[in-house]
């Protein structure tokens, strides 16, 4: 399984209607979710696992679906990360 972040933005007026939505759909889904609110950032941001960016998106209640915005994460380990040195050494 894959690891995704999914961003879901929200304005101020529609802040609990959004934490609640997160909260209907299970306990797991509440605490897998970080927000920005108290600091004025109407955003949620969930770290889930799923197999691809349907998948993802169809884990997200449907009042933020519309909204929600899966990023597929991926650790670099060592090697890859000099390997883009490489490639950008290549290009100049």
């Amino acid at each position: 399984m894959a690891r995704y972040i999914i961003e879901h933005h929200h304005t101020a007026a529609d802040c609990v209607k959004s934490v609640d939505a997160c909260m209907q759909a299970g306990a797991h889904f509440l605490a897998a979710t970080d927000w920005g609110c108290k600091v004025g950032v109407h955003t949620g941001w969930t770290t889930i696992e799923a197999e691809t960016d349907a998948e993802a998106r169809n884990m997200v209640p449907p009042l933020i679906r519309g909204v929600a915005n899966p990023v597929r994460l991926h650790n670099f380990t060592p090697k890859e990360v000099f390997a883009f040195h490489e490639d950008l050494a290549r290009v100049f």
